[in-house]
């Protein structure tokens, strides 16, 4: 999930006395303490009508964007969210936290050609950020660009541990190149590991293979409820439920 920025969160540190701020300074302070703590208590509404009134007196505060970006990510509202992200970062270039978020705020709408973007240049900075990797790999998954998995993947198993979405991603990506037996090694780990999210997507996505949509939706179902962020895992399940005909799900 996108994260509140520490720039807004470490606003009030080391700022003037209360007396001696202008009164637009000790307004905004007011506001984006406000802000945080009702996105801290779930109130993304109020949270979000607090950072807009913030930006009106800072429009170019990139922590509050970004704060703001975030909230808009716990609506589903991720355009939004992405014009946030996009704001904050003309502020502030070097933010590899906004960045991230954009990339996300990218994948969770489903715009992998951006996701794709950002993430690359997420990870040619932090080639050991695992998180990025992983999420670059499956947004080129999505795509059908299963080679560019394997180069991205392979070699990674140190790094990845016995991670089991790392296990499908790669051996899906093996698969649909051909390689089989190279395949095999990633995806029986996922099958010795005992029920899990990783599982279930392996059976369901074969179930939808074969036009078995109900048992499919099943079976990446049962995925969701054990890991809801698991990528690829929601992607397939609505593919499963289009199949299935139902579209509104």
């Amino acid at each position: 999930m996108a994260r509140l920025s520490t720039l807004v969160l470490g606003i009030l540190v080391g700022a003037l006395p209360v007396s001696a701020q202008p009164p637009d300074a000790r307004e905004f302070d007011t506001l984006v303490a406000r802000a945080v703590q009702l996105h801290e208590a779930g109130d993304m509404l109020g949270a979000i009508d607090a950072y807009a009134a913030a930006l009106r007196i800072q429009p170019e505060h990139a922590g509050v964007r970004s704060n703001l970006g975030a909230a808009y990510v716990k609506l589903g509202k991720f355009d939004d969210a992405i014009e946030q992200y996009r704001s904050a970062l003309r502020s502030d270039p070097s933010n590899a936290t906004v960045r991230f978020n954009l990339a996300l705020a990218y994948y969770k709408a489903s715009r992998l050609p951006e996701a794709t973007t950002e993430f690359e240049a997420i990870v040619a900075a932090s080639p050991e950020n695992t998180r990025a990797v992983l999420l670059l790999a499956d947004t080129l998954l999505q795509s059908g660009r299963f080679q560019q998995v394997v180069d991205l993947l392979a070699g990674r198993d140190e790094q990845f541990a016995d991670d089991l979405a790392f296990g499908y991603v790669l051996g899906t990506a093996l698969l649909r190149t051909g390689q089989p037996e190279k395949a095999q090694v990633y995806l029986d780990r996922i099958f010795k590991a005992g029920e899990s999210a990783e599982a279930h997507l392996l059976m369901g996505t074969a179930l939808l293979e074969t036009r078995n949509y109900p048992g499919a939706v099943e079976e990446l179902r049962k995925g969701i409820v054990l890991n809801p962020d698991l990528p690829t895992l929601r992607t397939t399940y609505a593919r499963a439920l289009m199949g299935a005909g139902d579209h509104d799900g």
